[in-house]
């Protein structure tokens, strides 16, 4: 770290000494610092200069990043010859920091522009940025023109880029940035949440057990038999918001012969007719809410009654099917970790669920932390705060996890997808201690137990595994 600090030291001195304008030196620090990835060459800053540049500051953990990509899209589609979307990657989690993950993500979201890895915060630091998202806006010639923080700019920035380009039109550079090409070979792609119906009946369908599982960069939603054999997927694998499209669907509950989506890139809850084997809308309309924005969990109440973990809201949603009603079960809004009924409770962009008798246990993924929901009352069972994550194992205290996706609770334990630390947890409900099972997984996203057997979303390698939980050893299902 030291030794990075002082190369970056002397390449700013020699900046200001070689007589570089402070214009140029905003690009150059953008890529000539850190790591570029995401591009068939080395992204130069020739390749920024007569270019409108929009910096996006993101860490891929962040929902309120993820919610901005569709805009940054928007704006990238609209001005392909005058504009360059620039992503600069400021890991929050440990886990976050490596080229390879970033990758991954970029893989996971369909970006299409240039990221720089700055796991060190060096530009982050530089431009003065204090909190995620943040995009700052450039003129051609690298002029530092309006930030913008959090959501919500996109007509904004739209506005503004069309007036820069506008005003400097005899400058634009039309030089395409090319970029690398998505691999979309595999079988599953990122595959997220899965669920076992044991006695599955719909429409056109013998009764049998089977998973259910969302393969989310795929835009699909699969149903799988006991062993792993595909049955049908649901969703035409082409990103959208139609009567046969999904964008990156998460959460999944089979209720009453009707499997329920919910669409989280669509900020919107959907239900699947076996039958006509059509999508409808139920709640949500397409677009990012002041309620809809995120869904990332579903758990089945009873036959009428849905609970939807509101990521992009930080709350707890109950949802009627009968009267499409939603009311609020947990969470003030606010993004913190205080425990209490709901005038006083906050959650941190809710995960994943597991209900077991009358307790309903949920991950909240920002503060790393395991909850859970009884009787109106949240209370933390493992976690501290925003940014107290780690691989530890121990009691409430003690113990850590970093950015936990999804859990399985039993009547004595429950098993827990520690998604960053890549690892797979159980904590003992009796003794309130938290084990590592094994930490040689890759972003896992889901756990079930399926007659006996722990069952793993080992996301990261786009896989279903299966984990001995006395020798931690991992075998694969599927594919």
């Amino acid at each position: 770290m030291r030794k990075l600090f002082f190369s970056l030291f002397f390449l700013v001195s020699a900046l200001f000494s070689s007589g570089v304008f402070a214009n140029e030196k905003n690009l150059t620090m953008l890529v000539k610092t850190v790591p570029i990835l995401n591009t068939q060459k080395h992204l130069e800053v020739s390749d920024l200069k007569g270019k409108i540049v929009l910096v996006d500051f993101w860490t891929y953990g962040c929902i309120n990043c993820i919610q901005i990509l569709p805009d940054l899209k928007f704006l990238e589609e609209k001005y392909p010859d005058q504009l360059v979307v620039l992503g600069v990657h400021s890991a929050k989690f440990n886990n976050e920091k490596g080229s390879a993950e970033i990758r991954r993500a970029i893989a996971r979201y369909g970006i299409t522009h240039p990221v720089a890895n700055d796991s060190d915060f060096f530009i982050w630091n530089y431009f003065k940025v204090n909190a995620w998202p943040t995009q700052i806006l450039l003129d051609p010639n690298g002029d530092k023109i309006e930030t913008y923080s959090g959501e919500g700019h996109r007509q904004d920035l739209d506005l503004k880029i069309a007036e820069l380009i506008k005003k400097h039109s005899k400058q634009i550079n039309a030089t395409k940035i090319v970029m690398k090409k998505d691999d979309d070979s595999m079988k599953f792609k990122f595959p997220s949440k899965i669920i076992f119906v044991p006695n599955f009946s719909a429409d056109g369908f013998k009764a049998r057990p089977v998973l259910i599982l969302s393969d989310s960069s795929h835009h699909q939603v699969v149903i799988l038999g006991k062993k792993g054999k595909e049955i049908l997927r649901i969703g035409s694998g082409k990103e959208g918001f139609s009567i046969d499209s999904l964008r990156r669907p998460q959460g999944i509950v089979f209720v009453h012969n009707i499997l329920y989506i919910a669409d989280t890139g669509n900020h919107a809850l959907r239900a699947y007719d076996f039958k006509s084997k059509k999508l409808s809308t139920i709640g949500g309309d397409g677009t990012r809410g002041e309620l809809w924005a995120s869904p990332w969990a579903l758990l089945g109440l009873n036959d009428h009654e849905l609970l939807i973990a509101m990521a992009g809201t930080h709350k707890l949603i109950n949802f009627d099917l009968k009267s499409n009603k939603t009311s609020v079960v947990a969470g003030s809004g606010e993004e913190s970790i205080n425990d209490g009924p709901l005038a006083v409770n906050s959650l941190s962009q809710p995960s994943g669920f597991s209900k077991f008798g009358d307790k309903i246990y949920f991950l909240d993924s920002e503060t790393s932390s395991l909850r859970v929901l009884d009787k109106g009352v949240v209370t933390t069972l493992i976690g501290k705060g925003l940014f107290d994550f780690g691989l530890v194992d121990g009691d409430k205290n003690s113990a850590r996890m970093q950015h936990a996706l999804g859990l399985y609770a039993t009547s004595t334990k429950i098993y827990i997808a520690d998604t960053y630390n890549n690892a797979l947890r159980a904590y003992d409900l009796k003794k309130g201690l938290l084990k590592t099972i094994t930490a040689k997984l890759k972003e896992p996203n889901d756990v079930i137990v399926v007659e006996g057997d722990l069952l793993v979303v080992n996301t990261g390698n786009h896989e279903i595994v299966k984990v001995d939980e006395k020798t931690g050893a991992i075998t694969k299902f599927i594919p």
